[in-house]
């Protein structure tokens, strides 16, 4: 019987650690939303991480994140998420999330690229049994969105030198996706942190893992509406990841 995933809405409370001090929803905290609801809708399924690790090896790795904002969230309230999968491309699956408020007004859209990790390989997995067995209809799509990005010919500055501490490594053995909301925010101009109460799209692409006690440049570009971060490991000439800002 095929899943109707429009009939399953769930709740999410703004706390006040997900605001700065002006009261803003921070960058991280839109991805903390956004998975927090998927990963509760992918148990609902039956297709969460504890089933993936023990049935097939395998765990939920996510490409890159888009997210709109139509209206911004306030500390304190409660709004309302529904997800639903829009299609899927070989193995790259496509997911839409909306967020609501009590009065049904849209707060914000945002689009998710996933495909699965193979943890004894550390690469994305090709198994037809799993790829065939998941099955989803196409739906519709909230926004426009690409599971990657080109940076050819954008010259970027440093902005600091990071290492990634055990304390950051999930359970899938690397860094948690929600840290990288963090590194971004913390390579923000003052100016730009400032203004984060008028953030109109985010987008983050998650280009390679990031490990324990690896060593990582923060760099970053800007003009008057939009900031290009990305993350450099040592020694490697492409991004471990990009988060994009646009005001």
């Amino acid at each position: 019987m095929a899943i109707n995933e429009f009939e399953f809405r769930y709740p999410i409370q703004v706390d006040t650690n997900m605001v700065n001090e002006n009261g803003h929803v921070k960058l991280a905290s839109y991805q903390e939303i956004i998975m927090s609801v998927v990963e509760r809708h992918l148990e609902k399924i039956n297709l969460g991480v504890p089933y993936l690790i023990a049935q097939f090896n395998l765990s939920w790795v996510l490409m890159s994140m888009s997210l709109e904002i139509k209206k911004h969230m306030q500390s304190g309230e409660t709004y309302y998420a529904t997800t639903w999968a829009t299609h899927k491309k070989g193995i790259i699956y496509r997911r839409e999330i909306i967020v609501r408020d009590k009065n049904d007004e849209v707060m914000f859209v945002a689009t998710t690229f996933s495909s699965v990790l193979d943890l004894k390989t550390r690469r994305l997995s090709l198994d037809k049994a799993f790829h065939n067995s998941v099955q989803f209809p196409d739906s519709e799509e909230l926004l426009s969105a690409e599971s990657r990005i080109k940076l050819d010919g954008i010259e970027f500055e440093k902005v600091d030198t990071r290492k990634v501490y055990p304390s950051w490594i999930d359970n899938v053995g690397h860094v948690n996706n929600m840290r990288y909301g963090e590194l971004a925010y913390d390579a923000l101009s003052d100016k730009n942190i400032a203004r984060i109460g008028e953030l109109k799209r985010m987008e983050i692409y998650f280009v390679g893992e990031l490990r324990a006690n690896k060593t990582f440049d923060m760099l970053s570009t800007s003009d008057d509406d939009n900031v290009l971060i990305k993350g450099m490991l040592e020694g490697e000439e492409t991004p471990a990841f990009v988060v994009k800002c646009l005001f």
